[in-house]
């Protein structure tokens, strides 16, 4: 039975240029959800500082929207990381290897669990999603009301 031969040193350059450029998105990841935290903070400060009539509150919505999506994504991303930080000296035993792996599906499946209010309740959260679609803008509010 002949055995197949690989090039180490391709595989090897291989493997170094993947953990290389999987090093620098982790490295990168606090300083984008540093960028997604000052866009929300954005979005709140326009929201605090212009009368709701002077918004398009369908396109504010969907770019807060959006930004908490990658939010999201990134925090993720930061729990992968974290752990694949606390076991990468296992790659050198051969043996271990299968452990990181293992480990990382772990927390990757803890990562889909769903939000829970920590203040909303559910009676407020309906009266917001119970808003009827209008056409235009929304009328003005009255101030003092």
């Amino acid at each position: 039975m002949q055995e197949e031969q690989i090039n180490i040193i391709d595989n090897l350059i291989e493997a170094i240029s993947i953990l290389n450029k999987t090093e620098e998105y982790l490295d990168s990841l606090v300083d984008k959800l540093s960028e997604c935290d000052l866009k929300k903070s954005d979005y709140e400060h326009l929201i605090e500082g212009t009368p709701i009539e002077e918004v398009n509150l369908k396109e504010l919505y969907l770019k807060m929207q959006e930004n908490f999506n990658i939010r999201r994504i990134i925090k993720n991303n930061l729990v992968l990381r974290d752990n694949y930080r606390n076991l990468t000296a296992r790659l050198n035993n051969a043996t271990n290897r299968e452990f990181l792996i293992q480990s990382m599906k772990n927390a990757q499946s803890k990562i889909g669990i769903k939000y829970h209010n920590r203040i909303l309740t559910e009676e407020e959260l309906k009266k917001i999603k119970e808003m009827k679609k209008g056409r235009g803008r929304p009328k003005k509010v009255k101030e003092g009301v």
